[in-house]
């Protein structure tokens, strides 16, 4: 867990605290998924699964894994487990600057639906993607 919590703060600025993700891993609807090498955190993508709903809350990559596909497993591995569950939607927010990532997510299947002006702390906003089951 403190692996976890520490590349969310290294990466993304994180704001999970180790008890929190902890008590997540109880949780039925908390996904948590990790990308290991050699005992090293790659990624860890961390969100919710409800009903016929998923969002992913934060995906992150550690630094010196960037750029290898840890990012496109990680989202990939979190649409399997949803489409396990019977998940027919899942959403997420991206900064509207972040092209990589936009990308990255729109290459896996997700579109545009929305957008939350002034989402982020420094008043950036967020883009709303979605993804839906083909086969629901």
């Amino acid at each position: 867990i403190k692996s976890i919590v520490e590349l969310f703060e290294d990466t993304i600025g994180g704001h999970h605290e180790a008890d929190q993700l902890s008590r997540w891993l109880l949780s039925s609807k908390m996904v948590i998924l990790v990308v290991l090498d050699d005992e090293s955190l790659r990624g860890a993508v961390v969100g919710q699964m409800t009903d016929h709903e998923a969002e992913i809350f934060d995906l992150a990559v550690a630094v010196r894994f960037r750029r290898s596909g840890v990012a496109a497993q990680l989202t990939e591995a979190f649409i399997e487990r949803g489409r396990s569950r019977g998940i027919q939607s899942i959403f997420l927010e991206v900064r509207k600057t972040n092209a990589a990532a936009i990308a990255l997510y729109s290459s896996r299947g997700f579109a545009h639906c929305g957008e939350r002006p002034g989402y982020y702390p420094d008043g950036e906003s967020a883009m709303v993607l979605q993804w839906s089951n083909p086969c629901s």
